[in-house]
C-alpha cells in the first residue's frame, strides 16, 4: 500500500503538470486568462505548502535506508527513489533510465543549445539532462562530420571541487580547423600562451564580450557562450545537424540515441558515456575515471533532501510558470536539488534558478523581475549599470529584449546600461575603439564635432552658422523628410495661401532630426501643430492628425474615467447587489428589486489609483458612476466605504485591487486587495468585507461578482468625455473657475477639450466632470509674473500626455486666477498681438504697429536679397548682406555692391584683414577647360580663355593654397586630407563646393563647377575690423569700395583698372583692358536688352532688372560683347541670389557638360552633394543661394565629398581602409604587407573572411629560366603554385655601349632573362646654343652626328590657313611674295585645256551642248534635243527600211531601221524571191544555178540558196561558133549558126550560106540571118485538111501522098504488139529532164459472142492486149524545190498478147 503522504505527493505534481499545460493553452488565448491561471497557482501552491506536513515525506521516503537494503544495484539520481520492487521510481522529475539518469527536455522552444553549468551539469543538443560528476578534461562538443574538425571545444572540471559547484575552478578550450588552442579562463582568453584583447577576430572566429559573457562566433554557424564561471551554451546551425558528437551529443534530434561512445556503441551508462569522451592534456594531473556507480549527491539524508526539494519547487510557481510551455522545468528542478545537496546556500540556489531563467533567455522567453523572490540573486551591477535578464547580444546597443542576428543565443542576462543611453563623450567602454564614437542615437560616425553634439544638452547657440541637425541623427532624417511634406499635400491647401509654410517645414525637419528627448514622433507632431497653429490664428481649422499621424489620442484622459457603469451582483440566486450610501459612506449589499433613495448601485470600472512599476494582473478602482471622484476604499478593519479622492500613494493603494476573471467560476469576477494580498471583497448575507482566502465553495461563491452593464442610459455619465478639437476656444467651467470667466479672452488652440453635462464643471485635478460640491480641494501656489517683454516667438497649445497628478490644465491656458490684474506679460501670444495688463485691465497690443526701426527691406542691389539681423519675427531688422562674390566669367560684386572685372593673368588680393589675406589667382585655361567649366562659346565662338583656378588663403599660422581645379587642398606646402582643421581654421569638401573659415571670422564658398566665391562673414568676425581689396570695404557706403593700395579712392570709373592694378600680383601678362565709360543713354544695350527680355528671364526682372545689368555691367564691359553666353551666366548667377530659379541653357544653347556620371542641373540648394555619408540628410541643410551644379544621375550617388566619383546607392553599404566603395557581399584583399580578405555585410560592417581555395594543377613552365614557385593569391589570398622566373639560370651579354648612350634592361615575353640593349642618354650631349626663331617657326630637336644627340632647329608650325582646293580647269600656284613664309598663299590658275571631257553621254536623239559659267573655270555640258540627228538608214541588198518600235525618245523623234526581206541574196548584189533560180557562170567550162528555197537560214536572216554545178563544156557544129550566155539566169553560153546546116533524112547534111535557098519534101527551105544567128526558115506544100487525131482514135494510118508531103488517113488491122512511147515523167516538183521510152501494150485482139443453148444466153468472150510480165525501169527526175535529183521507178512490159480478160 502507498502511503497517503507519497500518493498526495504524486497526485499534486501531476495535477500540476495538467496545470501547465491548460496554462500553456490559455497563455496562447487570453492575457486575463494567463493572469488567473498565475493566480490560481499561488493559491494552489499556498495549499500544498500548508497540506504536505514535512514529516510524511520522513515517514514514508528514506533513501539511506534503501541503499543500506540494497534493494536497488545503484543509487537512483535526480530526486528519484528506491521503491519496494528494488528499481528506481523515476515519476518525481519525470527522470527516465534505470537509474533515472536522464530527464528529457520537452520545452518547444530550447532551440537545440547544448549547455553546461555548475561543473556536473550537462544538456545534449537534442534536449537530454543527465548528471556527471566528473573531474577531468572532456571534449564536450566536436565536429566529426569532416576529417579535419571544424570546431572542438573541451571542458576542464576542477579536480577537486569540494564546494559548492558554481565557485569550482572551470575553463575552455577552442580549436577551429589547423588553428592553435585558444583558452579562456574566467574573462581571460589566451591563444599560444599570449594574452587577447577583445574583441578579437582570428580568421573566421569573433571574440567579444558582452555584459558578463564571452562570446565566440564563426562564419560558419558556430556560437558559443561562456558566462566565465561555468556555464557554456554552444548553439550550432542546421547544416552542422548529425555531424556533432562528444559530451554534447550527436544533435539529430532524437533523443534516444545521444549517448554514443567512441567507438559508435550506444550505452545507457552516464560514466561510461563521458569517460569515453575524456582528453588528457598535459597540464592536467592523471585524470582518474568517474566509477559508473557514482553516488547520488542527496544521499546524505532524507531531511536535507525535504527541505532542498521544496525550496527547488519554486519553480513550478509564478513567475517562472510563463515560460513551462518552452523550457520545461524538471531538469532544473533535478539540478538545483543536485546542486543544494552538495552546498545548501543562497548564492547557489540563486545561481540554480538563474539557470532555468538563463535558459528561458537563451530561447527568446525572458522571465520578468523572478530576482525579486530571491534576495540573494538582487544585481550586483556598477553603479551605472542595472542588470537585465534579457539583453541584445548585438554589440554596441542599448536596445532591451532585442533579438540577435544569424544563429546566435536569442538574449542574454548581465550589467547592462540603464536607460538606452551609451557613456557619452567618454565612449561606450565595450574594449572597442572603433565603435566610440557612437552618438546618442546610436549612429557610428567619424566627425567628432558631430559626435560631441549629439551628446549637447541643449543647442549652442551660433547666430551665422547654419545648424546640421540631421547629421548627428542621419537615419532620423528619411522619416523627417517623408513625414513633414504632410505640410504640401491637399490637408494644409487652405492655409498655405494665407501663412508660408517653408520656414514651418524646414524647422519641422530640424526638429524632428534634432530631438534628443521625446522621440521623433513627439518633435515632428510639435512641429506640425506649429503650423497648424497659426492657421487655426487665422480662422483656418485644419483636420490634420488621424489615426496614423500624430494621433492626438483623447481616449487616455478618458480611459481615466473608466469602463460602465456596472452592477456587481452576487453569484448564484440570491439577487443581491452592491450598493453604498452617500451619507454615511458605508457600502453593503441588498437586494436588486429594493428601491432605495440616497443609495447609490452604479459603480465605474477605472484603471487603478496605484501604479505599480510592473504587474501582469489588472490593477482597477472602483469609482461611484453617480458620485464622480468617489471610490471604493477598504480600511484597517477590512471593511469598505465610499471616499473622495485623495492625492496620496495610501488612499491610491487602499483603493486598488487586483481584477480576477473567471479566477473560481467563469464569467465571474473577483476583486484581491492591492493593499492586503490574498484578501477578497466578499458579500456576506449583510455586510461586504474584505476577507482572507480560504480553499473552500462558500469563500469562492461569494467572493464571485457579476459584472452587469446597466441598460438604461445615465446620460451625465456618457457625456463626460474629452473630445480632440483642430481649433477651438479653450474655454469651460472648471472648479477653481465655476463660470468661466477668465478664459473668454483666449484665443483657439488646438488639443483636448473637456466636455461636461449641465450642473457639472471640471474638476482641474481629476481631469473628471464632477459637482460642485465634490471638487478635489488644490493647494494654493504662488504664480510666477514675469514682466511685460515683447515676445520673440510665438507660442501654441497642445494637450500633452499627462497623468492627473503631473500637471492640473490650467497650467497648459491660463495663468492661476485669484489674483488681482497685475502688471505682466501673457503668453499665447496670437501673431504678434498678445494680452498685456494696463491700468489692471488685459488689453490686446500690437507689437508690429510700434516697432522701434523702419521694418521695410532695403534694395540691395546686385548682391541679392536683404538678411534679417534680429530674430524678431514682429519687428525684423534688415540689412544687406557683407558678401563679396566672383562670377564665373570674373566678375567681382564687391561687399557694398559696387562691380567690376578681371581680365588679365595675374593674382589677386580679394580681402586683406589684420593677419589674414585672400588671393585669388587667374591663370589661363587649359585646351580643354576653361576655367570655370562654364563657359560655353556663344554664336560669336569667341572666349577669354582665362580661369579662376587657385586660391591662396594666408593665416597668422598657415598658409591654405586650394586647386579647384585638380580638387587638392595644400597647407603649408602639405597635401592634406578634408576636412582639416587646426587653430579655428577649417577647411570642408561639401562635394559641390569648398567652405572655409579663417579664425577671423571670414566665411569663402567656392562652387566646384562654376567657380563662384562668396565671401562674408561668420559669428566671430570683429566688424570693426577693416577690410581692403578687390572686394572693398564693407561698411554700406559703396563709394569708398574703389580704394587703392595706397590708399587712393578711384572715383572715376574710366580709371578702375588702376584700382585692379593695384591689388595684383605676380601678374604674367595683360590679356585686354576695358572698362571704358558707358551707359545705355549714349550708347547702345539693344543687344543685353534684348538677351534679357526672353521669356525665360522674365521672373527675375523685379530683381534684378535688364536695365541696371545691361547699365552698370554688361555696357562697361566690352568682353561681355562677345561672350553672350558668360554675360547671361553672370546674370542668372544674380538672380540666384534672390533663389530665383532660371533654367535657360539647353543642348544647342550655352549648353554646359557634366562630368562621366553627372548630368546638370540648374538649381541646386543643398551646400553639399549628395554623397554616401549624408544620403540620409541630403538636401535638408541649404545653402543661402541656389546655384547651377553638376549632380550626380539618377541612381548614384557621389561616394565621398572630396571624390569625383559617382556610383550606385547599393555601392554605398562599405568603404575600405583605402577609402573604396565595397557593395553588400563584395569581397577583396584589404591586407598591406600579407594577404587579409574581407566581405562587406548588408549592415555595412566589414568582417575578414577566410579564403575559399581549390586545389590546382601544377603548371608547365616553358620559358627561358622559368621555375615553379610557390604564391599567394592576392584577389583569392590562396596559395597556388605558377610559373616564375629564376635569373640565377640566364646567361646573357651585356653589350658595350657609346659615350651618348646608357644601358637598358628590357624582358621578353618569351624568357625569363633580361634583355640589355643601349639607349639614348641625352644627359650625355654637349649643350647647343638656342636659335631665334620666327614667330612662324617653332623649335624641334634635330639629330648631330651623334645619333643619340640633338640639336635644335626651327621649323615651321603647321599652316593654319588650308591651301585652297583648286577646281577642275585649274591648276594651284603660289603667291611669289610669299614664298619666304613658312606658310606661303596659294591660289588656283584657271587653264580651260586642262577642264575634263564630259562624262555626259546622250541620246541619240539629242546633242551635247556647252554653257559657260560666269567665274568658273570649266563649262557646264549639257543635252538638248535634235531628231535629226536619228538619220534614215541605209539598207543592205535584201533589207527594206522600217520605224524602231523599240525605240523611244524623249524629244518625240522617230527611228528607223533596216529589216531583212523574205528573199535570198547573192553575193550582196543578187536578190532572189523563194522558188525563183539564177545562173552564175564561172570560170572553164562550169557553172552554178541557184535557187532561192522556202527555207530560212538562222544566220543571215534570209531565205536559204541551193546551189547547183553545171559542166557547160560543150563543142559546136561546122557552121556554128560558141557565144557565152549573156544572162544571169542561163548557165551556159550557146553555139551560134553562122551559117545553115540542113540534115537530110539520110543522115547526110548540107551547110548553106546565109541567103540560100532549096526544096527538100515538099517544104522550100531558105538560110536567114537574125538576132539570134542564122536560121533556116521553111515553106511548106499545102494539103488538105488533116485531122490526124481522129485518124488515130480511128484505128486510121497516116498514108502520105502527094510525094510525102500530104497526109490521109487510112485504116489498117494492127495486132496486140508492144510500142515505144516517149513521155516526160513528173513527180510533184520533180520531173525527168527528157522524155522517156516508155513500152506498153497496143493493138486488137479479137472478141466474140456465142449463144449458148445450154444456158439459153449469150457467152460473151473477149480478150485485151496486155502485158506479158512487166520490169522495173528507174529514171532520175530533177526535183526543182531542193535542186536534188532522185530516182524514180515505174513497171513497162517485158511483152505484149492478147489474153482473157
Amino acid at each position: 500500500m502507498i502511503p497517503w503522504s507519497i500518493f498526495l505527493l504524486h497526485v499534486l505534481l501531476f495535477s500540476l503538470q495538467e496545470y501547465i499545460c491548460a496554462s500553456s493553452i490559455l497563455m496562447g488565448t487570453s492575457k486575463n486568462g494567463f493572469n488567473e491561471n498565475r493566480q490560481k497557482r499561488a493559491l494552489l501552491a499556498a495549499q500544498f505548502e500548508a497540506t504536505s506536513p514535512r514529516y510524511f515525506f520522513h515517514d514514508a521516503i528514506n533513501w539511506g535506508e534503501s541503499k543500506i537494503k540494497g534493494s536497488c544495484p545503484y543509487e537512483c539520481l535526480n530526486g528519484a527513489f528506491c521503491s519496494k520492487t528494488g528499481t528506481c521510481d523515476c515519476q518525481i522529475f519525470q527522470a527516465l533510465g534505470t537509474r533515472c539518469q536522464i530527464i528529457p527536455n520537452m520545452g518547444n522552444g530550447r532551440d537545440g543549445i547544448c549547455k553546461t553549468w555548475g561543473q556536473y551539469h550537462f544538456e545534449t543538443f537534442d534536449g537530454i539532462y543527465y548528471y556527471f560528476p566528473g573531474n577531468c578534461s572532456y571534449i564536450f562538443a566536436k565536429d566529426c562530420g569532416d576529417l579535419e574538425p571544424r570546431y572542438t571545444v573541451w571542458v576542464h572540471n576542477s579536480p577537486k571541487c569540494l564546494g559548492s559547484v558554481y565557485s569550482c575552478y572551470r575553463s575552455i578550450s577552442l580549436f577551429f580547423s589547423n588553428q592553435e588552442e585558444i583558452r579562456i579562463y574566467g574573462h581571460e582568453i589566451k591563444k599560444n600562451g599570449i594574452s587577447l584583447t577583445l574583441p578579437q577576430t582570428i580568421g573566421q572566429i569573433f571574440i567579444e564580450k558582452l555584459a558578463d559573457y564571452i562570446l565566440v562566433k564563426t562564419t560558419f554557424g558556430f556560437s558559443l557562450a561562456w558566462d566565465g564561471i561555468s556555464g557554456i551554451y554552444l548553439k550550432l546551425s542546421e547544416d552542422h545537424k548529425g555531424k556533432s558528437c562528444g559530451l554534447c551529443g550527436n544533435y539529430n534530434d532524437i533523443q534516444s540515441d545521444d549517448f554514443i561512445i567512441l567507438q559508435e556503441d550506444y550505452t545507457e551508462d552516464i560514466a561510461m558515456f563521458a569517460n569515453s569522451w575524456s582528453v588528457q592534456t598535459p597540464d592536467d594531473t592523471k585524470c582518474v575515471l568517474t566509477p559508473s556507480d557514482f553516488p547520488n549527491p542527496c544521499s546524505s539524508g532524507m531531511p536535507a533532501f525535504e527541505a532542498i526539494f521544496f525550496k527547488c519547487q519554486i519553480l513550478l510557481q509564478f513567475p517562472f510558470l510563463s515560460c513551462h510551455e518552452y523550457i520545461d522545468p524538471y531538469l532544473y528542478i533535478a539540478s538545483c536539488v543536485n546542486d543544494l545537496c552538495k552546498t545548501d546556500d543562497d548564492e547557489t540556489y540563486c545561481r540554480a534558478a538563474t539557470e532555468y531563467a538563463r535558459a528561458c533567455s537563451h530561447a527568446g522567453y525572458p522571465i520578468q523581475d523572478w530576482r525579486d523572490d530571491f534576495p540573494a540573486c538582487t544585481d550586483r551591477c556598477d553603479d551605472s549599470f542595472v542588470h537585465r535578464d534579457c539583453i541584445s547580444c548585438c554589440p554596441p546597443t542599448c536596445t532591451f529584449e532585442k533579438q540577435c542576428l544569424g544563429s546566435n543565443l536569442h538574449c542574454l542576462d548581465g550589467c547592462y546600461c540603464p536607460d538606452n543611453k551609451l557613456s557619452g563623450l567618454c565612449g561606450n567602454f565595450d574594449k572597442c575603439t572603433s565603435n566610440d564614437m557612437t552618438t546618442s542615437n546610436n549612429l557610428e560616425v567619424r566627425n567628432a564635432q558631430v559626435f560631441g553634439d549629439s551628446w549637447a544638452l541643449g543647442q549652442c547657440e551660433s547666430p551665422d552658422e547654419t545648424i546640421k541637425p540631421c547629421e548627428a541623427h542621419q537615419n532620423k532624417f528619411p522619416y523627417a523628410k517623408k513625414e513633414c511634406s504632410i505640410l504640401y499635400s491637399d490637408i494644409f491647401a487652405s492655409c498655405r495661401n494665407v501663412i508660408d509654410v517653408t520656414s514651418f517645414a524646414k524647422n519641422c525637419h530640424e526638429d524632428t532630426c534634432n530631438c534628443n528627448l521625446g522621440g521623433d514622433c513627439e518633435c515632428l507632431c510639435t512641429s506640425i501643430a506649429a503650423y497648424a497653429y497659426k492657421c487655426c490664428q487665422e480662422g483656418i481649422s485644419i483636420h490634420w492628425r488621424s489615426s496614423t499621424v500624430c494621433s492626438l489620442d483623447c481616449e487616455y484622459y478618458n480611459e481615466g474615467l473608466g469602463e460602465g457603469p456596472y452592477m456587481l451582483a452576487s453569484y448564484g440566486q440570491s439577487g443581491l447587489v452592491l450598493g453604498a450610501n452617500m451619507t454615511s459612506r458605508s457600502v453593503f449589499c441588498l437586494p436588486r428589486s429594493s428601491v432605495h433613495t440616497n443609495l447609490f448601485f452604479y459603480f465605474m470600472i477605472t484603471p487603478g489609483l496605484f501604479k505599480e512599476k510592473v504587474s501582469s494582473l489588472a490593477l482597477v478602482s472602483l469609482e461611484s458612476a453617480e458620485r464622480p471622484n468617489y471610490f471604493l476604499y477598504v480600511h484597517d478593519n477590512d471593511t469598505l466605504s465610499l471616499e473622495l479622492w485623495e492625492a496620496n500613494s495610501a488612499f491610491h493603494r487602499r483603493a486598488t485591487f487586483f481584477h480576477h476573471q473567471g479566477l473560481w467560476i467563469p464569467g465571474y469576477s473577483a476583486f484581491e486587495l492591492h493593499s492586503k494580498k490574498g484578501f477578497f471583497i466578499i458579500f456576506t448575507d449583510s455586510s461586504v468585507k474584505a476577507s482572507k482566502y480560504d480553499d473552500s465553495e462558500e469563500f469562492k461563491h461569494s467572493s464571485s461578482f457579476s459584472i452587469e452593464e446597466i441598460q438604461a442610459a445615465v446620460p451625465y455619465r456618457k457625456m463626460c468625455e474629452w473630445r480632440y478639437e483642430p481649433c477651438a476656444t479653450p474655454c469651460f467651467k472648471t472648479c477653481s473657475d465655476p463660470e468661466a470667466l477668465a478664459c473668454k479672452f483666449l484665443p483657439p488652440v488646438e488639443g483636448c477639450l473637456p466636455y461636461c453635462p449641465k450642473n457639472m464643471i471640471l474638476d482641474e485635478v481629476t481631469l473628471k466632470c464632477v459637482y460642485p460640491g465634490d471638487c478635489i480641494p488644490v493647494i494654493p501656489t504662488e504664480p510666477t509674473l514675469m514682466p511685460p517683454a515683447k515676445p520673440t516667438v510665438p507660442m501654441f497649445t497642445v494637450w500633452e500626455m499627462i497623468t492627473p497628478s503631473d500637471i492640473t490644465v490650467f497650467d497648459m491656458l491660463t495663468p492661476t486666477t485669484g489674483l488681482e490684474c497685475e502688471p505682466q506679460k501673457f503668453d499665447p501670444v496670437y501673431d504678434c498681438s498678445q494680452y498685456i495688463c494696463l491700468n489692471m485691465e488685459w488689453q490686446l497690443y500690437n507689437w508690429s504697429l510700434n516697432c522701434p526701426k523702419d521694418v521695410e527691406m532695403p534694395d540691395c542691389g546686385f548682391r541679392g536679397r536683404p538678411v534679417q539681423v534680429n530674430s524678431d519675427i514682429c519687428c525684423p531688422e534688415w540689412e544687406c548682406p557683407c558678401r563679396c562674390s566672383m562670377l564665373s566669367e570674373l566678375s567681382i560684386i564687391t561687399f557694398d555692391g559696387n562691380n567690376a572685372a578681371l581680365y588679365s593673368m595675374a593674382s589677386y588680393i580679394l580681402v586683406r584683414i589684420p593677419g589674414e589675406i585672400i588671393v585669388a589667382h587667374i591663370e589661363k585655361c587649359s585646351m580643354n577647360q576653361n576655367g570655370n567649366s562654364l563657359k560655353k562659346l556663344a554664336p560669336s565662338g569667341r572666349i577669354s580663355g582665362l580661369c579662376f583656378k587657385k586660391l591662396n588663403v594666408t593665416t597668422p599660422i598657415h598658409k591654405i593654397i586650394v586647386n579647384r581645379l585638380a580638387r587638392k587642398v595644400e597647407v603649408d606646402s602639405i597635401v592634406v586630407p578634408l576636412p582639416f582643421s587646426s587653430q579655428e581654421l577649417s577647411v570642408e569638401d561639401s562635394g559641390s563646393m569648398y567652405v572655409i573659415t579663417t579664425p577671423a571670422g571670414l566665411i569663402i564658398k567656392w562652387s566646384h563647377l562654376t567657380g563662384i566665391i562668396d565671401i562674408h562673414f561668420g559669428f566671430r568676425f570683429n566688424l570693426s575690423s577693416y577690410t581692403e581689396g578687390l572686394c572693398g570695404i564693407c561698411n554700406e557706403d559703396p563709394d569708398d569700395d574703389l580704394r587703392m593700395q595706397n590708399g587712393t579712392i578711384i572715383t572715376n570709373m574710366e580709371d578702375i583698372g588702376l584700382f585692379i592694378e593695384s591689388w595684383e600680383i605676380e601678374k604674367s601678362f595683360e590679356v585686354t583692358m576695358r572698362r571704358p565709360v558707358r551707359n545705355c543713354t549714349k550708347h547702345d544695350c539693344s543687344q543685353c536688352i534684348d538677351l534679357l527680355n526672353r521669356r525665360i528671364f522674365i521672373p527675375c526682372h523685379d530683381k534684378v532688372s535688364p536695365e541696371d545689368f545691361c547699365e552698370k555691367m554688361w555696357i562697361n564691359y566690352t568682353y561681355f560683347w562677345n561672350y553672350e553666353c558668360d554675360a547671361l551666366s553672370a546674370y542668372v548667377a544674380l538672380c540666384n541670389k534672390f533663389d530665383i530659379c532660371i533654367q535657360w541653357r539647353t543642348p544647342d544653347y550655352c549648353s554646359l557638360s557634366c562630368p562621366e556620371g553627372k548630368e546638370y542641373q540648374p538649381c541646386v540648394r543643398p551646400c553639399e552633394a549628395r554623397t554616401c555619408l549624408n544620403q540620409w540628410f541630403y538636401g535638408h541643410t541649404s545653402c543661402l543661394n541656389l546655384r547651377e551644379d553638376c549632380v550626380c544621375k539618377d541612381g548614384t550617388i557621389l561616394h565621398r565629398p572630396h571624390s569625383t566619383q559617382c556610383i550606385p546607392e547599393k555601392e554605398c553599404a562599405c568603404t575600405d581602409s583605402e577609402d573604396q566603395p565595397r557593395t553588400a557581399g563584395e569581397i577583396w584583399n584589404g591586407g598591406i604587407d600579407e594577404c587579409a580578405l574581407y566581405k562587406c555585410l548588408e549592415n555595412g560592417s566589414i568582417i575578414p573572411i577566410e579564403p575559399d581555395c581549390d586545389e590546382e594543377p601544377m603548371p608547365v613552365c616553358e620559358r627561358e629560366a622559368e621555375v615553379v614557385m610557390g604564391i599567394i593569391d592576392k584577389w583569392t589570398c590562396c596559395s597556388k603554385e605558377v610559373c616564375g622566373c629564376d635569373t640565377t639560370l640566364c646567361e646573357t651579354t651585356i653589350p658595350t655601349c657609346t659615350n651618348s648612350q646608357k644601358l637598358i634592361v628590357g624582358h621578353s615575353p618569351l624568357s625569363c632573362c633580361p634583355q640589355y640593349k643601349c639607349e639614348c642618354d641625352p644627359l650625355k650631349c654637349p649643350s647647343i646654343s638656342t636659335p631665334e626663331c620666327r614667330e612662324d617657326q617653332f623649335m624641334i630637336q634635330v639629330q648631330q652626328e651623334e645619333p643619340c644627340c640633338f640639336s635644335p632647329f626651327c621649323v615651321c608650325e603647321s599652316c593654319t590657313k588650308p591651301v585652297p582646293l583648286c577646281h577642275d580647269g585649274e591648276f594651284l600656284t603660289v603667291d611669289l611674295n610669299s614664298t619666304h613664309f613658312c606658310c606661303p598663299q596659294y591660289y588656283c590658275v584657271c587653264e580651260p585645256n586642262l577642264c575634263p571631257m564630259p562624262l555626259l553621254n546622250c541620246a541619240e536623239d539629242m546633242n551635247l551642248v556647252k554653257e559657260n559659267v560666269s567665274g568658273q573655270c570649266c563649262p557646264t555640258w549639257h543635252c538638248e534635243c535634235n531628231c535629226e540627228n536619228l538619220v534614215m538608214p541605209t539598207c543592205e541588198v535584201g533589207e527594206f527600211t522600217a520605224i524602231d518600235r523599240n525605240f523611244q525618245s524623249d524629244c518625240g523623234c522617230i527611228q528607223y531601221l533596216c529589216e531583212k526581206d523574205d528573199v535570198c541574196v547573192f553575193q550582196e548584189v543578187s536578190v532572189l524571191n523563194p522558188g525563183q533560180s539564177m545562173i552564175k557562170y564561172l570560170e572553164e567550162d562550169f557553172c552554178y544555178t541557184i535557187e532561192c528555197l522556202e527555207e530560212k537560214d538562222n544566220h543571215t536572216g534570209f531565205h536559204t540558196l541551193n546551189f547547183t554545178l553545171v559542166n557547160c563544156s560543150k563543142k559546136c557544129d561546122v557552121h556554128q561558133v560558141y557565144t557565152p550566155s549573156p544572162s544571169d539566169y542561163d548557165c551556159c553560153g550557146t553555139c551560134k549558126n553562122v551559117s545553115c546546116k540542113f540534115h537530110m533524112e539520110n543522115g547526110t547534111s548540107v551547110v548553106y550560106a546565109v541567103g540560100s535557098t532549096w526544096h527538100y519534101n515538099c517544104t522550100t527551105y531558105e538560110c536567114v540571118k537574125t538576132d539570134e544567128g542564122l536560121i533556116i526558115l521553111n515553106y511548106t506544100m499545102v494539103c488538105p485538111p488533116f485531122n490526124e487525131t481522129e485518124c488515130k482514135m480511128n484505128e486510121g494510118i497516116v498514108k502520105l501522098y502527094n510525094e510525102g508531103c500530104c497526109k490521109i488517113c487510112k485504116r489498117e488491122e494492127r495486132i496486140c504488139q508492144k510500142v515505144i512511147i516517149k513521155s516526160v515523167i513528173r513527180k510533184q516538183d520533180c520531173m525527168s529532164q527528157s522524155p522517156i521510152n516508155v513500152a506498153s501494150c497496143d493493138g486488137k485482139c479479137p472478141s466474140a459472142t456465142i449463144y449458148n443453148i445450154n444456158i439459153e444466153s449469150h457467152l460473151r468472150f473477149c480478150k485485151c492486149c496486155r502485158e506479158n510480165g512487166v520490169r522495173n525501169l528507174s529514171v532520175p527526175l530533177y526535183c526543182s524545190g531542193n535542186g536534188t535529183e532522185i530516182m524514180y521507178t515505174l513497171q513497162e512490159p517485158i511483152d505484149c498478147t492478147c489474153q482473157w480478160n
